[in-house]
């Protein structure tokens, strides 16, 4: 169709009936400019987070993400018994990039979920390479964020990812993070159903935000992971020592296992030990590493789930 010679805007504004007119019409197109900016910065809102999910689909498939990753030690036999892998950026100088430097833009633009998936498909792909070597299965953690949660399609995206790969679903673990509001409906169905589907899930940076226990004995969860914050403090503050002893006690009888993280001295070690942790995950065992060396230093003496 052609295109119409001339376009109309008008705006509307209520004024009393001794107002006036001069100023009522000056009141409704104030108030009809005003409209028309916000919906233009609206169109160019959306314009923009298309534009940004382009770039980030771009780097993704350039390679400008990669993963990391991070042992989680076994605090009874002293042994390997899962990773975490961790996402690093590639900058133009060739200096690694922090999640923290693009995490929150991606956030803010709605396409961290770009990031998660790319992020499962890795794990899967450092499974394949570990089978085909070993002949092993080790789990690894991978944090999905709370929008990428409420994907629809989430769990039967996971299958099939999995299935291209020929990666078993216990095999893959997801962490959630304690601040998405755990005890909602909305995310337990959700956790419920990737539960159901063979996948195992954590609470990631428990004690970080607002903290409740209350969702511990509902099985959906195999473990907790207490947040370094905490951990840092186990031997400065005995207030911190008696409530992470209660949680640990709730936990087992809940048969829910307790990770420390951020563990990077010998005495933070042996603290959480007496304690009663199940494992630990931190520098003082390895920092983020890359995905060949951590097969090589680890995996010739690690026994498959």
């Amino acid at each position: 169709p052609a295109e119409p010679l001339f376009r109309s805007s008008y705006g509307i504004c209520c004024q009393k009936d001794n107002a006036n007119i001069l100023e009522i019409i000056e009141s409704a197109e104030n108030e009809m400019y005003v409209f028309k900016r916000k919906h233009h910065e609206k169109i160019v809102s959306v314009k923009r987070r298309e534009t940004y999910s382009d770039i980030v689909r771009r780097d993704i498939a350039c390679g400008r993400f990669f993963a990391m990753i991070q042992p989680k030690i076994n605090l009874r036999s002293g042994n390997l018994e899962g990773a975490e892998i961790l996402i690093r950026g590639k900058k133009l100088t060739g200096e690694n990039e922090m999640p923290g430097e693009f995490i929150p833009v991606m956030e803010k633009n709605n396409c961290i979920d770009l990031i998660d998936y790319f992020m499962l498909e890795e794990a899967c792909k450092i499974q394949t390479l570990i089978s085909k070597k070993y002949s092993s299965v080790l789990p690894i953690s991978v944090n999905i964020s709370r929008s990428t949660l409420f994907v629809n399609t989430l769990c039967s995206d996971l299958i099939q990812i999995c299935e291209k790969y020929g990666v078993q679903h216990h095999a893959i673990v997801l962490e959630v993070t304690e601040s998405m509001n755990l005890s909602s409906e909305g995310i337990i169905a959700k956790c419920e159903e990737l539960k159901k589907a063979g996948f195992s899930l954590e609470i990631d940076d428990f004690g970080k935000h607002f903290t409740d226990i209350g969702f511990l004995c509902s099985d959906i969860f195999s473990m907790i992971k207490i947040d370094r914050s905490i951990v840092n403090k186990l031997s400065d503050y005995s207030i911190t020592e008696e409530l992470v002893a209660f949680l640990i006690a709730k936990c087992r009888k809940c048969n829910v296992r307790v990770l420390a993280e951020g563990v990077e001295t010998e005495k933070e070690l042996t603290k959480v030990r007496n304690m009663g942790f199940d494992a630990a995950q931190g520098f003082y065992f390895a920092k983020p590493m890359k995905v060949d060396a951590f097969i090589s230093e680890y995996m010739g003496s690690f026994v498959s789930i």
